[in-house]
């Protein structure tokens, strides 16, 4: 995402810290490069460090650390390099606790309609089939 006019830099990309992409690819680039840095971020987020302030002093501390062609890396490991731009940093953002989940309306109801039901959209990892153990659909 990029902010000012035109879409010029800086860039921030944000990323979940507690994702897969994050502990599968970001860390994985980062540890070839500077694997000082990849273990206290891992320090940080995962033995307890958070402090009152949460995440935002492990951003600061990326925005110094991670140099423009370690991030051009990052994009291109995140298969995002068509938005890389000069001054692109890093964002991590706070684990979601609670997710909502949206209600929809659809296209031929009006909001006024209150006495229609609302169809509730649901994420695809709920619908999935989870197979008991030992069998396979």
């Amino acid at each position: 995402m990029c902010f000012g006019i035109n879409k010029s830099p800086p860039c921030h990309i944000y990323i979940n810290p507690f994702g897969t992409k994050f502990n599968n690819k970001v860390l994985a680039v980062i540890g070839k490069r500077n694997k000082k840095l990849q273990l206290k971020i891992v320090d940080y987020l995962y033995n307890g460090k958070m402090d009152k302030y949460g995440i935002l002093p492990l951003n600061s501390y990326l925005r110094r650390k991670i140099d423009q062609s370690l991030m051009m890396d990052i994009c291109y490991c995140l298969h995002i390099y068509t938005k890389y731009k000069p001054y692109t940093f890093l964002v991590l953002t706070p684990k979601q606790k609670n997710k909502k989940v949206p209600k929809v309306r659809g296209r031929s109801q009006s909001i006024s309609d209150a006495s229609s039901p609302l169809k509730i959209r649901l994420n695809s990892q709920s619908l999935k089939y989870k197979s008991p153990i030992g069998l396979k659909k």
